[in-house]
């Protein structure tokens, strides 16, 4: 069996919670509950499990681009509940993104879409 992919202490998360510990005991905002850093854990763990989508009828480049679509969204999904349980505001962004170079992501991104296609669909 395939191990589960989990975020590092999630485990003694879980162990705390049985000791009738809450969340705000460990550091989160008293408005976080247990249910809101599970939801975040399970987001992660899918976008960090998934292998992609097989479509049938569709050239492989449009595979390769629905399956980097729904990447981006299972990461957003899990992006946005962590800013939500870090209690972190939209400007904090900048700092955490730093590291991965989302510049050179979104050049990528603007020298695929030359037609601006899916650039204007989102917006």
């Amino acid at each position: 069996m395939k191990k589960i992919m989990e975020l590092q202490g999630f485990a003694k998360f879980h162990q705390l919670l049985k000791l009738d510990q809450h969340p705000s005991d460990m550091g989160f905002s008293s408005k976080v509950r247990a249910g809101d850093i599970i939801r975040f854990a399970s987001r992660v763990r899918l976008a960090k499990s998934f292998k992609g989508i097989n479509i049938d009828g569709y050239s492989q480049d449009a595979n390769y681009g629905y399956n980097a679509f729904f990447l981006v969204f299972l990461t957003h999904s899990a992006l946005e509940r962590f800013i939500e349980i870090s209690a972190l505001n939209l400007d904090a962004l900048d700092f955490i993104m730093a590291p991965y170079n989302p510049e050179k992501v979104i050049e990528k991104f603007l020298e695929k879409d030359k037609k601006s296609l899916l650039y204007n669909f989102i917006y």
